[in-house]
């Protein structure tokens, strides 16, 4: 029951995560414009990037972690499936790496990662494990890829610190 809570609570966070980013994006694009135009300049329309990949973990053969009968690549599938809804909602181009339960090597994932030209790509896991510091969310990217200045780059810092970085409850 413990592990339950612990899996929807990293799906929660994660769609928050997600959610918070792009209403930042949209935001301070917005700002931006209005700033701009009161200037006399015409607003830029171009955002970072051009679309999100979506990779949904493991797939077909691969259940990854498994819990209470819940398999890590069902769980993964409903994310990427949300989020994919809620960028959509937002106008924003998404890519999945597979839409239902089959299984995609990591070759394909990498070499349609690399065929979706000025993107970002996120795959979707569940990290679990007995000891906290082993579990939640992780945040890998490749800055030589993101133009310097650039909304999504001044954010990075902000989703790849460590867990340990952050404040701990109080008891």
């Amino acid at each position: 029951m413990k592990q339950a809570f612990r899996n929807v609570l990293a799906v929660a966070g994660l769609l928050l995560m997600i959610a918070s980013f792009v209403w930042i994006l949209f935001h301070q694009e917005k700002r931006s414009a209005v700033y701009k135009e009161s200037k006399g300049v015409q607003p830029r329309t171009s955002k970072p990037f051009a679309a999100v990949v979506l990779d949904p973990g493991h797939g077909g053969q691969d259940s990854g972690a498994m819990c209470g009968g819940v398999m890590e690549k069902d769980l993964t599938l409903d994310v990427a499936r949300r989020v994919d809804r809620l960028l959509d909602s937002q106008g924003i181009a998404t890519f999945m790496t597979r839409l239902g339960d089959s299984y995609v090597s990591l070759a394909d994932r990498a070499a349609f990662a690399n065929r979706a030209n000025d993107s970002i790509f996120i795959s979707i896991h569940f990290n679990e494990d007995n000891k906290p510091v082993a579990s939640g969310v992780e945040t890998y990217y490749a800055a030589h890829q993101i133009a310097s200045g650039s909304a999504l780059a001044s954010w990075l810092p902000f989703f790849s610190r460590p867990p340990s970085s952050s404040p701990k409850p109080e008891s």
